[in-house]
């Protein structure tokens, strides 16, 4: 899968794979007449596929406050003040995580309320399933001491009954659902900057998971100048895309395949819908749709030939998904499983289904357990039931995995290096278990000629400057030197014509 000392051919009009040669050192691309040479050290490869991304968030977090690096609501107050990014009158940030904080507390808006009393903010919590608001925002949307919880969401208060400003899954609605959206000169922006990182970093096609109807418009309108290959699932929880697209769509790198559909929350704010209670609080988590409300939805999306894709953390709602799937048995790569975190023993037999797609983030690992997260969440004794990648194979689905970026790092890299090298030391997987999960199994399931080197494929490929196969170790100081998707050079760093 790795090459060097070799010459890649395209042909300029098919942007596909037209000759491929051997030469004496380094790497050279040759496009039409025109050939870009790379020195000795270098080697070639098929781009990544990130298989759950958020892909107008990765430009988002770029733009937007960014907390991920704070340890007090006074840091977050500092970003908030040194930014100038709105959208329309509201301040927008993102990326906080009490678990980085002294007591691990989520914020309040005590000390918002005081740096902006009259500006309303949102500030959505690094997991994307809660956010902070303050009582300026509080007052625009209608929401007081005595708002009642929707199904299948948190309005937090204090012992003494008063909004502390903390939204859980669906309560975020109440405030998201009345937010000015973004201007076209801001989505262009934000969808320049999201190309820009992910190619940087090897990404040269991705599956957008909750894509924004109202970006609809723009995307189609603008498809053809895209970039980056982009496969979106459309936001669907409460049929958002009602009355505003249709599916399927496409233009240029661009199209619209499926539905998004939420089960539960996340770990981090107690959200995921567990079996048994948190180790650390008294709650199973929230249940966003019962199992009648899946099947529907996923006979909805089926009967139209389109693919769904189920976000599903907690164990429980791991159960709900997989047996809702199972009733499903014909239909060949159309059901997504997202996330998959936790998976019970006595249900890893549901995935003999060979229709059901297993799609991870082995980043999300590192991250819960270095913090200590996952542990405090749900305890030792159930941590064998997370993580679970090689389980997952050995049981016959069908693994492919991401980032969910800008929750993580899009670094494909360091997805490799947390399934072949972390901790997770019953569940790793092979280098090429793992490059068959990032590149060659996203492109078998949807019948795509990517993802390998071979004449007639599709010129997705990327120039690096280190085998990490034959250096395992290695794998995190891999550098991209080049990216070219479609056939075209999109990035490139240092490479002479």
């Amino acid at each position: 899968m790795i090459l060097s000392k070799i010459r890649i051919s395209i042909d300029s009009q098919t942007n596909k794979i037209c000759k491929i040669e051997k030469i004496n050192q380094g790497v050279e691309v040759q496009i039409g007449k025109s050939i870009t040479s790379f020195p000795s050290g270098t080697f070639i490869m098929p781009g990544f596929v990130d298989s759950h991304i958020h892909f107008f968030g990765v430009g988002e977090s770029n733009l937007l406050p960014n907390f991920s690096d704070c340890h007090s609501e006074d840091d977050m107050i500092d970003i908030i003040k040194c930014s100038s990014f709105r959208r329309g009158d509201w301040i927008v940030g993102f990326g906080w995580n009490q678990e980085k904080f002294p007591e691990k507390k989520y914020p309040n808006k005590t000390k918002f309320d005081k740096a902006f009393p009259n500006t309303p903010i949102y500030l959505k919590r690094i997991d994307g399933h809660s956010a902070l608001i303050n009582s300026a925002a509080a007052r625009k949307t209608g929401i007081n001491n005595n708002t009642i919880n929707p199904f299948g969401g948190i309005i937090e208060k204090d012992q003494n009954g008063e909004f502390t400003g903390l939204l859980i899954d669906n309560a975020m609605e109440l405030v998201q659902s009345k937010l000015p959206f973004y201007t076209n000169s801001q989505i262009k922006t934000i969808v320049e900057s999201s190309q820009e990182s992910l190619t940087k970093m090897g990404v040269t096609e991705v599956y957008d998971m909750d894509f924004y109807p109202e970006l609809f418009e723009c995307f189609f309108a603008h498809g053809t100048e895209f970039a980056i290959r982009i496969n979106s699932f459309v936001k669907s929880q409460n049929d958002e895309w009602r009355g505003i697209c249709e599916l399927p769509q496409k233009s240029g790198l661009w199209q619209l395949i499926g539905y998004k559909h939420y089960l539960d929350g996340a770990l981090g704010s107690r959200g995921a819908s567990l079996l048994e209670k948190y180790s650390d609080a008294d709650t199973n988590g929230i249940d966003l749709l019962s199992e009648d409300e899946l099947e529907t939805k996923a006979r909805f999306a089926l009967n139209q030939n389109l693919s769904i894709a189920i976000h599903a953390i907690g164990d429980k709602a791991n159960r709900v998904a997989l047996r809702t799937f199972s009733k499903f048995p014909t239909f060949k790569n159309k059901l997504r499983l997202e996330h998959c975190q936790m998976v019970n023993l006595h249900d890893l037999q549901l995935l003999k289904n060979e229709n059901i797609i297993c799609s991870v983030q082995p980043i999300h690992y590192v991250s819960d357990t270095n913090s200590y997260m996952a542990q405090s969440r749900i305890g030792f004794y159930r941590m064998s039931d997370a993580y679970r990648w090689k389980s997952l194979l050995d049981e016959g689905g069908i693994l492919v995995a991401g980032s969910d970026a800008p929750i993580e790092s899009a670094n494909p890299f360091r997805g490799l290096e947390a399934f072949v090298n972390s901790q997770n030391i019953k569940e790793l997987i092979s280098i090429a278990q793992a490059l068959d999960a990032y590149i060659t199994t996203p492109h078998k399931i949807y019948n795509q000629n990517r993802g390998k080197i071979e004449i007639g494929y599709d010129a997705d490929l990327i120039v690096i400057d280190n085998n990490f196969i034959d250096n395992q170790k290695s794998i995190s100081d891999t550098n991209v030197l080049a990216t070219i998707i479609n056939g075209k050079f999109i990035f490139n760093n240092g490479h002479n014509k």
